[in-house]
Order: structure tokens, then sequence, then C-alpha cells
């Protein structure tokens, strides 16, 4: 299985760098998982709620600059289907058995994507009704992935 995380933003904690090298080199062993960043916008301490809109749409925007054809793609969102693990694993399995060659899942900024324009293309799914740190829901995600693989 092939699995893309397109995550915006970088990893500012050395402990979480570490933690997420360790889930990839270990989920490496079966499947393909790569990371790749995309630049954050820089949003003033005191932002308006515009300015936070038109940074979001931006980001928005560089994922779908991102994205590839026959991907399938799931968007991790507050909103979305709650699953267990082992569900999880089905649906993954499912979509990769369906000939699709990547699954590419997106972890937003900060300030979270348009979901209106993202939810059209995406599988929402959500770990929680908690906001978590984007930072921190990476590490999340890639447990989760390997309690999949080992599923």
């Amino acid at each position: 299985m092939v699995i893309r995380i397109l995550a915006v933003g970088g990893l500012k904690e050395p402990f979480v760098r570490e933690g997420v090298q360790n889930y990839l080199d270990r989920l490496n062993r079966k499947w393909k998982v790569s990371i790749e960043e995309l630049s954050e916008e820089k949003i003033p301490e005191k932002a308006t709620a515009a300015q936070i809109n038109q940074a979001v749409k931006r980001e928005t925007e560089n994922i779908l600059k991102a994205l590839k054809k026959q991907e399938k793609i799931i968007l991790l969102d507050v909103e979305g289907a709650f699953l267990t693990t082992f569900q999880l694993r089905k649906k993954l399995m499912d979509w990769s058995d369906g000939g699709r060659t990547t699954i590419t899942i997106i972890i937003g900024g900060s300030y979270g994507v348009d979901r209106e324009t993202l939810q059209k293309k995406a599988y929402s799914l959500s770990f929680s009704k908690m906001t978590f740190p984007h930072q921190l829901m990476r590490l999340i995600l890639l447990e989760q992935l390997g309690q999949v693989q080992d599923a």
C-alpha cells in the first residue's frame, strides 16, 4: 500500500519529529508511507477573520495543487466520520484493492482547510471531536496507521 500524507506546516518540536520518524521507519517495512510538507501561511498575531479565511484558502489551494490523479483522498476533519481501527483498515484495504495506487491523507494547518472545496474530493475522517495541534495529529495518524498495518 502506498500512503502519502500532505501536511500543512512543519514539525517544530524535536520529540514530535523523533516520534514521526520512528513510526515512518516501522510503517515503511510493509508499506510505502511518505509525508510532504506544504507551506503554512503566515498569519498576524491579532488576525481578523478575513485574514484567517484568506490564509486557509491559500493553504487549501496549495493542497489542491499537490494532489495527483488516481488518488483516494482522505481529509482529516473534526466533522468527519468516526471509524474504529478495524473499520479504517477495511476502508484502506478496499480502496487499495480497488485499483487506486495511492491513498493521500490531508492534515490541514492551524486553522484547518476550506472544507467546502476539499469535501467534494475527499472522504472526511475524524479522530475526535477535539481539535489537536496539526503537528501532534501527524503523530497520532501514524500511530493509527501502525495499528491498522498490524491488525
